[in-house]
């Protein structure tokens, strides 16, 4: 790799130069890259918050909000949405009783 880039002109800077194997984490576009597609453990609790936050506003804005951040991660990572989902029913229903 360092052949092909000094050959087309670039030069590698040797502080930023990283090197990572496979077991490591790798993110792209927010999105957890391993054998299997996903959003992470940081972006799962920071949408289970929101939820949390929005789910207490209960107007149809928020409700809104909330199905489209369940409906993008049904489309990227299906077991986190399965707990997103049941963490989001749990709160429909704990509402409804108080």
């Amino acid at each position: 790799i360092k052949l092909i880039l000094s050959e087309e002109g670039y030069v590698i800077n040797k502080n930023k130069e990283m090197l990572s194997g496979p077991r490591s984490k790798r993110e792209i576009t927010g999105l957890v890259v391993t054998p299997k597609l996903g959003i992470g453990q940081r972006k799962y609790n920071m949408y289970r918050n929101k939820i949390f936050h929005l789910c207490h506003k209960n107007d149809n804005e928020s409700i809104l909000i909330i199905q489209g951040i369940l409906a993008y991660i049904k489309g990227v990572d299906q077991d986190r949405y399965s707990k997103l989902k049941k963490y989001y029913d749990a709160l429909k229903t704990k509402e409804v009783t108080e």
